[in-house]
């Protein structure tokens, strides 16, 4: 879906790569993994989030990143065809989530959302809104400002 380069590539070399994992149940979702890119290859690669629940459906994914200057990434989350979904709060459909670049929630996140069923891995966080501003809107990704570090939301209508 998507690759993102750490602000920090020349000392640690991190990309930043989402894509549609699979679940044991043969259910999918996005999914986003951290690693470090030398000599042409991936190496040290570390899974950062899992979707969940994951579905069967063929579309909507998202899987957008945005890098902020604070050490911290968005990734979108499509709502996978699923409306009822994205209005779960224990849903990450039609979400936009917020995590360190090394996997951790940040401390001054808003809301938190454990995952249902419950799993061993910790709630991921969401940032901003649970579904489109406005009806009839949809999220189709972000963009952003580096001079006045803001990043802002892309709807269509």
């Amino acid at each position: 879906f998507d690759i993102a380069i750490d602000q920090n590539f020349k000392k640690n070399n991190f990309v930043y790569i989402s894509y549609n994992g699979q679940s044991r149940s043969d259910d999918w979702g996005t999914e986003l993994v951290r690693a470090k890119f030398l000599n042409n290859k991936l190496s040290d690669i570390t899974v950062l989030f899992k979707m969940q629940p994951k579905s069967r459906s063929n579309h909507h994914f998202g899987g957008r990143i945005v890098l902020s200057n604070k050490n911290e990434l968005f990734l979108t989350l499509g709502d996978r065809g699923k409306k009822e979904q994205a209005q779960l709060l224990s849903s990450h459909h039609g979400s936009i989530v917020r995590i360190n670049t090394n996997g951790a929630i940040p401390k001054n996140n808003r809301a938190s959302v454990q995952p249902s069923p419950p799993s061993s891995s910790p709630p991921v966080p969401r940032h901003n809104r649970k579904a489109a501003p406005r009806p009839g809107e949809k999220p189709c990704g972000y963009s952003t400002d580096p001079e006045v570090t803001q990043i802002a939301q892309n709807v269509l209508a």
